[in-house]
């Protein structure tokens, strides 16, 4: 299965058409299957995979969240915006980097785009 941001390229991360219609229904459907996923057995196999797809920078903390769900604590949303988790934030992007993920400053100017 393919990734939802690779079945939606022109959808910002931030879009309202992933929370109803298509793309929500994408996106559950995606994380259904990676729940249960060959692909998302060992952090190799999972890395293996994002890589296999390209990877808008503005989607890499969803590859993040992917490969090393353990280091996020908690809601995955509230540990990449929320200022206190700027230096674990900036650890896992630098440790994302060392692996071929893009940066974090690439990631805060992908976001950057108009949300449709």
């Amino acid at each position: 299965m393919e990734p939802f941001w690779a079945k939606h390229p022109d959808m910002h991360p931030f879009s309202i058409g992933w929370r109803m219609g298509q793309g929500e229904t994408d996106k559950q459907a995606f994380w259904e299957w990676w729940d249960a996923a060959p692909e998302a057995a060992t952090e190799d196999s999972r890395l293996a995979y994002v890589k296999s797809h390209a990877l808008p920078p503005e989607w890499t903390h969803v590859a993040l969240e992917m490969i090393w769900p353990d280091k996020i604590p908690g809601d995955g949303f509230e540990f990449f915006f929320h200022k206190d988790t700027a230096i674990i934030r900036g650890a896992l992007f630098k440790h994302g980097e060392t692996h071929g993920l893009p940066s974090m400053m690439a990631w805060i100017k992908g976001l950057d785009r108009p949300v449709d």
